[in-house]
């Protein structure tokens, strides 16, 4: 299991080399670039723009061997070549990618393509120190607040996953409105899928009838779709004992809230002490009893078993690449 990435090659002769810690700067920026050349050897399936006998040219440098030796890269100029002559097209039909880019494309430009592909786009000399950062938001009770805080820890995304046991109560689906209408992006220009999964049933809930979820479902739809006409929203109940988490996973983090979306009132303040930690999938953490796993795949088992859920729901299969 590992993460598509496309990588210009002269960004991987970059990671491929020793920079003085002086050209770094800093010691985060230092760290950041330690985090990014582990991601590029051992968590991600690289495809490059040149052909192979260029790759095959680089075998005396250790990093190369490494790559090829662990079949963690290939040679795809056609995948570039069509990146650039039918851009749109290209994104649109792509699962979850991280995209290292030549000097070709200007900070303007790249910059453009993760707000309208919701795909984080890099240079061949990054400063990609956002993916691996540990990001905590705590929220105080009956404070002022707004969701701007979570636009921020999801962004950039062209696809997401709302998971809570509570999400189909009136107050999750006005807050709910209230929230997509800050993190849904409003450049997007590729597909844009958003999964709701949560309890009609169960627990503390009284029982909410499927019409009554399908009506504040359109709800949300038509939050969503004001920003993004083509976006996909679909919904999955799961009146499950097992079903406690409250998550939210994009392509590009998973963010654990202690309270769920009721975590803003109607009025705009907090309505308790709670924290939301966002995740990424490029770091390496601990999972399962097993240190040192990137955290993509502890996203990944999440997801399988929210997509096992769905294929006992009412409309029992999904759309969300997420899912792929």
């Amino acid at each position: 299991m590992s993460i598509p990435a496309y990588c210009s090659f002269d960004f991987l002769l970059h990671m491929a080399r020793e920079p003085l810690l002086s050209e770094l700067g800093s010691d985060s920026r230092a760290i950041g670039f330690l985090h990014l050349r582990d991601l590029v050897l051992n968590g991600v399936t690289i495809q490059t723009d040149v052909p192979k006998v260029q790759i095959d040219a680089q075998m005396d440098n250790p990093y190369f061997r490494h790559l090829v030796k662990n079949l963690r890269i290939n040679a795809n100029p056609q995948a570039f070549a069509e990146m650039r002559s039918n851009e749109q097209a290209f994104f649109a039909r792509q699962p979850q990618s991280l995209y290292f880019l030549s000097a070709t494309y200007s900070g303007e430009k790249l910059s453009q393509l993760c707000r309208q592909t919701g795909f984080y786009c890099f240079g061949p000399k990054p400063e990609a120190g956002r993916m691996f950062q540990d990001r905590v938001q705590d929220l105080v009770g009956r404070d002022k607040t707004t969701w701007q805080f979570l636009e921020e820890l999801l962004q950039p995304h062209n696809a997401m996953v709302i998971a809570d046991p509570y999400l189909f109560t009136e107050n999750a689906v006005e807050a709910c409105m209230k929230m997509v209408d800050s993190v849904v992006p409003r450049q997007q220009k590729c597909p844009y899928y958003l999964t709701l999964i949560g309890r009609s049933r169960g627990g503390s809930l009284n029982e909410i009838p499927l019409s009554m979820i399908k009506s504040r479902v359109d709800k949300i739809r038509q939050a969503v779709t004001r920003i993004l006409p083509h976006a996909v929203v679909e919904f999955h109940t799961a009146n499950r004992p097992d079903f406690h988490d409250r998550l939210i996973i994009t392509n590009n983090v998973m963010i654990y809230s202690g309270s769920g979306l009721d975590a803003i009132g109607r009025n705009g303040e907090a309505t308790k002490d709670s924290y939301w930690v966002a995740v990424s999938p490029y770091k390496r953490l601990s999972h399962n009893g097993v240190e040192g796993t990137f955290g993509y795949k502890a996203i990944k088992n999440k997801l399988e078993r929210f997509n096992n859920w769905i294929k006992q729901s009412e409309l029992a299969q999904t759309s969300n690449p997420l899912f792929a």
